[in-house]
């Protein structure tokens, strides 16, 4: 019989509760790890401050590149376009459908879009329109409106509208020069291929105006058969001023076409020549053609005559 320690049985006891417990804790833990659910992926969460400091709203988070709903982009819209010639295109346009109502329209508008307006639309009257007509009606309208409609024709006539385009507003639609806006576009007229009607045609329109001795003398150089003395026989009831205007201008703007002629003609007709308008007309002669100046030299008789064409040729 063997003899045990009273103290060891406990002891073994203990060892034995020990173990159980360890394996079943173990078993415990698998299989609570075994049935744990697998752990769900949360989409970020980003705070947003509102208005009150204390309160917090959440914005949902972005869906993935895969479950993106692809909107589909609007088309480009054009960009409005700023084009300077759409009122005188208006007013040509408005001008080829009704006349009467396009002056009406002209009347409401103001400013730049106002002149550009009338510019076109006497640029379609030029071209459609009689000669006298179309300065008549240039004629009635009012104010400054007036000198951009005398313009626009002119600028139609003579195929200068391009060029008109370039100049600044004051000097395009106020210029007068120096003896007003109808005796420059005469000038215009007279240095143009504009057929003879409408010189006469201008002529004839300010036939009764201040200026008419100055239009006169640069148109009709210009017209064709041009014959100073019936020129010179529609002076007829001008004042003595206008008609030595007539006459100063008149061999002026002859001599920049026919130097010699017009020497000649005021040779024959003394009494229509001042002795400044001799040096003038000297003086164009040798600008215009020298050589020619040169080869009638022994032509000049008087001693004075002669020295100014000496001097001019130097």
């Amino acid at each position: 019989m063997t003899n045990e320690h009273p103290m060891n049985k406990p002891l073994v006891q203990i060892s034995i509760l020990v173990g159980v417990a360890a394996i079943a804790f173990a078993s415990g833990f698998h299989q609570g790890k075994k049935e744990q659910p697998e752990t769900v992926s949360m989409p970020a969460v980003t705070p947003r401050l509102t208005e009150t400091a204390h309160e917090i709203q959440t914005s949902p988070a972005k869906p993935s590149d895969d479950n993106r709903i692809q909107e589909v982009p609007a088309p480009p819209q054009e960009p409005a376009r700023r084009d300077e010639r759409n009122p005188r295109q208006a007013g040509f346009e408005a001008g080829e459908m009704d006349l009467a109502s396009a002056f009406e329209k002209a009347a409401a508008l103001n400013g730049r879009e106002q002149a550009l307006f009338v510019t076109g639309l006497f640029s379609f009257i030029a071209q459609n329109a009689s000669a006298s007509d179309a300065i008549a009606m240039a004629k009635d309208q009012p104010g400054p409106l007036r000198n951009i409609a005398l313009q626009s024709i002119v600028a139609s006539w003579t195929g200068n509208e391009n060029r008109n385009e370039s100049r600044g507003p004051q000097r395009r639609y106020e210029a007068g020069g120096r003896y007003g806006i109808e005796v420059e576009l005469a000038a215009q007229l007279a240095r143009s291929k504009v057929d003879a009607n409408t010189l006469i045609a201008w002529k004839d329109a300010f036939s009764e105006g201040p200026s008419r001795s100055e239009i006169a003398a640069r148109l009709a150089p210009a017209i064709g058969d041009f014959d100073p003395a019936k020129a010179f026989a529609e002076m007829d009831g001008w004042t003595d001023w206008e008609q030595d205007r007539f006459a100063t201008r008149l061999l002026e703007n002859w001599s920049q076409t026919d130097p010699r002629a017009a020497w000649e003609w005021r040779n024959a007709n003394p009494d229509f020549a001042s002795p400044e308008n001799s040096d003038a007309l000297i003086k164009r002669w040798a600008q215009t053609n020298t050589r020619d100046l040169i080869q009638n030299l022994d032509t000049f008789q008087d001693p004075a005559d002669r020295l100014s064409a000496i001097e001019a040729i130097a």
